[in-house]
C-alpha cells in the first residue's frame, strides 16, 4: 500500500524494469472534472529524468481530461 500513496502525493507513478529489462515508464492519471477515467503512460529506458517526463506527461494529461470534461457537456 505503500507505492499508490507515494503516486497520489507525487501525482505520478514509475516502474523500472517490471515488465522488461531495460524499461522503465513513468504514468499519470487522466481527470475528467475530479474524477480518474483514465491513465497516460510512456516507457523510456532510464528513470533519471523522471521528474521533468512526468510534468510532460501532466500537461498533456490536463488537455485530455479538459477534452474529455467539455465533450461530456455537449
Amino acid at each position: 500500500a505503500r507505492h499508490p500513496a507515494r503516486a497520489v502525493r507525487a501525482g505520478y507513478a514509475t516502474t523500472s524494469e517490471e515488465m522488461s529489462l531495460g524499461a522503465c515508464s513513468v504514468a499519470v492519471p487522466i481527470r475528467r472534472r475530479t474524477d480518474v477515467v483514465a491513465a497516460l503512460g510512456i516507457v523510456v529506458p532510464s528513470l533519471k529524468d523522471k521528474a521533468r517526463v512526468a510534468a510532460a506527461l501532466q500537461v498533456a494529461a490536463q488537455g485530455v481530461g479538459g477534452e474529455l470534461g467539455r465533450a461530456s457537456t455537449q
